[in-house]
């Protein structure tokens, strides 16, 4: 009776394309780092859906609106911007962004709404993550399959009252795309997956970090990183 549980999957080699199709397009980035328009086809192996439509024509107040979000999140930040719209661009290539964002701010800065946008673009490839994960192995364990082919995963939220700091190791481990184990719970076998993409962070505060070498310096205008060079953070102002 046991039999019907178990499926054997055959190994085939993952030839899939970088670029992401709509509801009427379907786009391949080039090598040149542009964007290629290709036929709808199995044979293009291009397996990320966006549901939108592109070629619909855009009102003008619509525009006006995201420009205007952009502008009022970032606070005039130019470069933090572009550092997050070339990963989101890199995660779409399906690439590993070797950079945690960490957006440091107090609230009404933005970072929701920045998240509440990434969701609209992305749709099921954009996810939530509980912090719980880089303080305990089996909080890892148990989200790690949920995360698997995400493009871009968001945390929120340092974890408050815990008296230890964080796992550094299964931390580097989720930013650098290196094989963390995953298994849901009640199941029996424990595997090994890449969590590929882009991570970032909404905190309020930094949260309580292991060692001494998580110095931040700045870098410019805004924008600072660790010494380590496994952390970019943004701090946000509130004008």
């Amino acid at each position: 009776m046991l039999i019907k549980y178990y499926v054997e999957w055959c190994f085939t080699e993952d030839v899939r394309r970088p670029g992401f199709c709509t509801v009427d397009l379907c786009l391949a980035f080039s090598k040149d780092g542009g964007l290629d328009v290709v036929r709808k086809s199995p044979d293009q192996h291009i397996y990320v859906f966006l549901p939108h439509r592109i070629l619909d024509p855009v009102p003008d107040g619509v525009v006006q609106r995201v420009q205007q979000f952009w502008a009022t999140t970032y606070w005039q930040n130019g470069p933090a911007l572009d550092c997050c719209l070339a990963s989101l661009t890199l995660a779409l290539q399906g690439e590993n962004v070797d950079r945690a964002f960490w957006g440091i701010g107090a609230g009404g800065v933005g970072q929701s709404l920045q998240t509440a946008h990434l969701e609209a673009i992305l749709g099921s490839f954009h996810s939530c993550l509980d912090m719980n994960i880089y303080y305990s192995d089996d909080e890892m364990r148990k989200q790690a399959a949920h995360l698997v082919g995400k493009l871009v995963v968001t945390g929120q939220e340092s974890v408050q009252g815990s008296a230890r700091g964080m796992r550094e190791d299964v931390y580097k481990k989720h930013i650098s795309a290196d094989k963390v184990p995953e298994r849901l719970p009640y199941a029996i076998q424990t595997a090994l997956v890449e969590l590929r993409g882009w991570k970032r962070f909404e905190l309020n505060s930094v949260p309580k970090l292991p060692g001494d070498h998580w110095n931040f310096v700045p870098v410019i205008m805004r924008v600072e990183r660790n010494t380590d060079g496994q952390v970019l953070c943004f701090r946000f102002m509130t004008g």
